[in-house]
């Protein structure tokens, strides 16, 4: 997630899903919040654009920072619902190897 600047006191915040395989955006939101619900849409998003059919028979890992949205509950439940958890696996980066 990237937050950005709008004007004097207005923020945007993008969240994009990134295929790491070939580094394309395949999915993004862009909102005034950057919670739990717009994480989700981004997922959506991106799983409707790479696998528009069906998403069974791929595999997928879910790569994200330490932030707390992608380990929220109820993205996590609803990511599950979307992907059998068989085929979503879920990564995060560890802050403390990278000084954070």
């Amino acid at each position: 997630m990237t937050k950005f600047l709008v004007g004097e006191s207005c923020w945007l915040h993008c969240i994009s899903i990134i295929d790491l395989f070939d580094r394309m955006t395949v999915g993004h939101c862009v909102s005034l919040r950057g919670r739990t619900e717009e994480w989700r849409r981004a997922l959506g998003d991106a799983l409707l654009n790479r696998f528009p059919d069906e998403v069974r028979g791929h595999e997928l890992t879910l790569l994200s920072d330490n932030g707390c949205q992608p380990t929220a509950r109820t993205f996590l439940r609803s990511s599950r619902r979307r992907v059998r958890p068989a085929v979503l696996s879920h990564q995060r980066t560890c802050g403390s190897e990278s000084g954070g």
